[in-house]
């Protein structure tokens, strides 16, 4: 499992690089093991819903509770039809995903720390699944390296940034 940057040499943490990554091979990156991640997240309020039919065009609101009162197993045995969609958030309070994305980030900790040495923070600030995949929304903080927790193969970028 890893990620690495396009461009090495040229990578920066002052702006968006792309990277490539394997996410979309691993076990915890799975519709089923991401269904019993919501499941351990829910009582959290840590899953977040739109309502279906919701456009680029809508403004943009979440809930913790699905607009339709659909639980967590019918979410995602929907999550492939239009308007389906959850976000799951603050996914390192789970250990073994806090594990890995320690993983991914020790892959990449020598390239980011050439600018911003001593990361000490790691989130999976949020994943987006639904009928399309949306991009993580960037957490602006110091020293902080936000990993994707799960991005098809096809998005190839990540970034980290300073406030």
């Amino acid at each position: 499992m890893g990620v690495q940057p396009l461009d090495p040499q040229g990578f920066s943490t002052h702006r968006i690089n792309r990277l490539r990554h394997d996410f979309d091979k691993h076990p915890l990156f799975q519709l089923p093991e991401l269904a019993r991640l919501a499941k351990e997240l829910m009582p959290r309020e840590q899953c977040r819903f739109v309502k279906p039919g919701m456009t680029q065009a809508s403004a943009f609101r979440h809930d913790a509770r699905h607009p339709d009162g659909r639980d967590i197993d019918e979410v995602f045995a929907r999550i492939e039809e239009t308007g389906s969609w959850i976000a799951l958030y603050n996914v390192e309070a789970i250990p073994r995903y806090r594990a890995l994305l320690e993983s991914i980030i020790d892959g990449v900790r020598s390239t980011i720390e050439r600018e911003q040495p001593g990361i000490f923070q790691r989130h999976g600030f949020h994943l987006h699944l639904g009928a399309t995949l949306g991009d993580a929304i960037p957490h602006r903080s110091r020293k902080q390296f936000l990993a994707p927790t799960a991005w098809p193969e096809s998005i190839e970028r990540l970034g980290t940034f300073r406030s």
